[in-house]
């Protein structure tokens, strides 16, 4: 039966596909770094304030040392794979982009806690994982004869996160059996805002949205707190279930991502398209029922 933790890992599916429609929707000339940035940005006051409220401060400085460098470690791995995956979706196609970067998250995920041994993955969920990339692979399906090649090197960009974001993961799993999720989601966001500030300080680099139509200034800002939310979703989903079962309902974003495009890019829907929605739902409903 669905528990809270299967529903956050699937809202956050749904936010993570969100923010990436609106990033792909603005047309301004603005770099990844520069998107990246204001996202953490904008994000950072939000988790403190709710941190704040939320959390004993009297115990912030009794977090173990360990877990709080792997949760460090796990931040710098992450922001880096989010660099690359933001890259990835503005220079090249929002759908391939998430199926690559699901579906290879899902495989050293996988990987990860099999050679780790740190997880069990039963047959109702490789059954289900089956299903989902079935589906997010029919979702994505080019057709040669109206779409153009694809860059293999623009490919390789989300495959390159999807492997971050695997170590980040398991990282972030060991420190959260000694940190509370607000705190970990907190610092997540809070070392890449200091981060790209230093960065910019020590390069003297200008990084500017005055260029920035209002409209395109409104799609960044919903990215940053959609990705915010996505986040804050994971992290405590994360903490609720087991991480394989999390990245494989969080593998779900591409259907997102080709349902609201649909609604609000007003981009036609396939057969086969439709079938793998059918499908890629099929299988959260077994590992969200069976396991």
């Amino acid at each position: 039966m669905i528990g809270l933790g299967e529903s956050l890992a699937l809202l956050s599916a749904l936010f993570h596909a969100s923010g990436g429609i609106f990033i792909k929707s603005i047309k301004s000339k603005i770099s990844a770094f520069q998107i990246t940035a204001f996202r953490f940005w904008i994000a950072t006051p939000c988790l403190l304030l709710l941190t704040f409220f939320s959390v004993e401060i009297s115990e912030l400085p009794n977090i173990p040392l360990i877990p709080l460098l792997l949760i460090v470690l796990a931040t710098i791995i992450n922001t880096a794979g989010i660099l690359l995956f933001t890259t990835a979706i503005m220079k090249g196609r929002v759908g391939i982009t998430y199926t690559t970067s699901t579906s290879m998250m899902i495989f050293f995920s996988l990987l990860w806690g099999i050679l780790l041994k740190i997880d069990t993955i039963s047959l109702w969920a490789i059954i289900g994982s089956i299903f989902i990339l079935t589906g997010v692979y029919l979702v994505n399906r080019t057709n040669n004869s109206n779409q153009p090649k694809i860059d293999k090197k623009i490919i390789f960009l989300p495959i390159m996160a999807a492997l971050l974001w695997s170590v980040g993961l398991i990282l972030t799993d060991f420190s959260l059996k000694e940190i509370e999720p607000m705190i970990t989601a907190t610092i997540r966001a809070l070392i890449p805002a200091i981060g790209f500030t230093i960065w910019i300080l020590i390069t003297k680099k200008e990084i500017s949205i005055s260029n920035l139509t209002l409209k395109d200034k409104s799609f960044m800002g919903a990215s940053s707190l959609l990705g915010l939310g996505s986040s804050l979703s994971f992290i405590f989903a994360l903490s609720l279930t087991r991480p394989s079962i999390t990245v494989i309902l969080n593998s779900v974003s591409p259907i997102f991502a080709v349902l609201l495009s649909f609604i609000f890019l007003k981009e036609k829907l396939s057969l086969h398209q439709i079938i793998g929605v059918l499908i890629s739902i099929s299988g959260t409903m077994v590992i969200v029922i069976m396991i």
